[in-house]
């Protein structure tokens, strides 16, 4: 949006000025961001190792942090990091021949966009 806009100088003894010129300032409209893009490990990937998982991910257009969910069941991942910077989380060992779902939430000021929810196995 554009707003446009003039000074007129007023000092303590209420001596005043002329009006500026007309001058404007552009603000730019806040969208959210773009959802989380290209998962490591791939999305419905198998024998992933349980104990080098590294969850990573191409961030979201104009997205500031990232909110990381890992469960066991889709319908109620518990958040395991919030506001992060990096788009990067190792959750440790995981458990053996375990189907996990997980998801990134990108944020930034005009509020959060929800994941997809992507699967993966362990061996």
């Amino acid at each position: 949006m554009t707003y446009y806009y003039v000074v007129k100088a007023v000092d303590t003894s209420s001596n005043e000025s002329g009006y500026s010129n007309e001058a404007s300032a552009t603000t730019s409209e806040l969208t959210l961001p773009g959802q989380a893009t290209d998962p490591t490990p791939t999305d419905g990937q198998v024998d992933v190792n349980r104990n080098t998982v590294v969850l990573s991910w191409l961030a979201g257009t104009d997205a500031t942090s990232h909110d990381v969910y890992l469960g066991t069941n889709p319908e109620d991942l518990p958040l395991v990091s919030e506001g992060q910077s990096e788009t990067i989380y190792v959750p440790g060992r995981l458990e053996r021949q375990t189907t996990y779902y997980w998801r990134i939430d990108e944020v930034n000021a005009a509020g959060t966009t929800p994941g997809i929810v992507w699967i993966f196995t362990t061996k």
